[in-house]
């Protein structure tokens, strides 16, 4: 089984495409996302409805629940935070329940494969942080 594993889209739908073109030209057969579909970008909805076309197995990143309305965005920075805004204001509610119904990771895919947003322990513990 071959994968096509995105993240951190962003709502970048133009890098979305090109990823999944270079995809289509080596194969794979099931895509995965480990969250972060929006925030950002100009195309939320879009990538929501690129990758529901593809049956992409996704699971939730901090962007996509903050945006949803799970959770507010108190540890985001000043851009983050204002993506979060424009975003809740230009994502119709329907785009906003379907990313608070996504999957909370981790996310077993197979018995060695585990889908995660973060670390593997928590979807929001940076795996690297910014060294001071």
């Amino acid at each position: 089984m071959r994968y096509l594993v995105l993240s951190d889209i962003h709502s970048n739908t133009e890098a979305l495409e090109a990823s999944i073109r270079k995809a289509k030209e080596v194969g794979y057969d099931r895509a995965l996302c480990c969250g972060d579909l929006v925030g950002y970008g100009p195309s939320p909805a879009g990538v929501i409805d690129i990758l529901e076309e593809l049956k992409t197995t996704s699971i939730r990143g901090n962007h996509d629940r903050v945006v949803s309305g799970l959770d507010e965005p108190t540890h985001f920075n000043v851009a983050a935070r204002r993506a979060v805004e424009w975003t809740r204001q230009n994502l119709p509610q329907s785009y906003q329940r379907r990313l608070a119904e996504l999957t909370c990771g981790p996310l077993d895919i197979t018995e060695n494969a585990r889908l995660v947003h973060g670390s593997a322990r928590d979807e929001d513990e940076y795996v690297v942080t910014q060294g001071g």
